[in-house]
Formats: C-alpha cells, structure tokens, sequence
C-alpha cells in the first residue's frame, strides 16, 4: 500500500512540548519521513507555540483547536467564509 501523508496523532503534538525524548523521536520521525518524500499532518495542534513549534520542525500539515473547534457539516461552508479561507 503506498503511502503519501503520515499523521502524528495528539500525544505525538503534544509530548513533542512536554517531553524532551518524545521531542528527539518526533525530530528524528519527521526528518525520515521526509528523507522517504511523504507529507506530515499533526493533528492536536491547540495553541500558536504549538503552530509555531510544528511549522519550525518542518510538518506540513497542522490540524486542531489552534484554527477551530470541529464545525458541524451544514456550518462548514459558513466557517469557511466567516474566517476567510
């Protein structure tokens, strides 16, 4: 099965801040999947030290409370206006 994205679940986000072994296994991840030409999402990204921190490290997708709470499906084209994506 070939792959194209990897996705870091939260207790990957969030020991990356809390944890300095996490953070040296997350560094160490991110370089070989990227090494391998696959994508990063982090997912559980809940504050702008959080965004700031991932983006530095090189991930290349964020996902999390950081942009928006989960939005119900009839709300979603109204999100997206309202916060001009």
């Amino acid at each position: 099965m070939p792959l194209s994205n990897v996705k870091f679940d939260r207790s990957f986000t969030q020991g990356y801040f809390e944890n300095e072994r996490i953070r040296r296994v997350v560094s160490g991840m991110v370089k070989m999947i990227h090494d391998m030409g696959m994508k990063i999402v982090s997912e559980g990204v809940e504050t702008d030290e959080q965004l700031e921190g991932m983006l530095k490290l090189g991930v290349d997708y964020i996902q999390g409370f950081c942009f928006s709470r989960p939005v119900p499906e009839d709300r979603f084209l109204e999100f997206l206006v309202e916060k001009n994506f």
